[in-house]
């Protein structure tokens, strides 16, 4: 495991205590660079990735082409409707705020299609 990994993972089996979030161990650089991989899992089977995540948070292309590349994080805004739109997004800054019993991004996903695909048979 990495130097900056270390900051960022609680080693196997332990939780994090109250006031030792893995994001009060980063950098800004560092911070942004764990939240670029959910963002481009996300949007990874896109032919235009920047442009599928600018759709997902409401913004501009250039926006979300810098968030892709790391150059940049989202804004509020942005921030709070990328959570509310990528489950892996939301669970990654579950994890760094040290908030991890909200589950499985992944079967958080999978709920939401599922629901979405039910609602749609209406």
């Amino acid at each position: 495991m990495t130097q900056a990994a270390r900051k960022i993972y609680p080693p196997a089996g332990q939780t994090v205590k109250a006031g030792e979030a893995p994001i009060l161990r980063l950098s800004k650089a560092e911070a942004v660079s764990a939240l670029v991989l959910p963002l481009r899992l996300a949007v990874a089977e896109s032919r235009a990735p920047a442009k599928a995540l600018a759709r997902l948070a409401g913004c501009n292309p250039a926006a979300a082409k810098n968030w892709l590349q790391g150059r940049a994080a989202p804004n509020a805004v942005h921030l709070l409707t990328l959570l509310a739109r990528v489950p892996e997004f939301q669970g990654e800054v579950r994890r760094l705020a040290g908030m991890e019993g909200a589950g499985e991004p992944g079967v958080e996903r999978a709920l939401a299609e599922l629901v979405r695909q039910y609602q749609r048979r209406g």
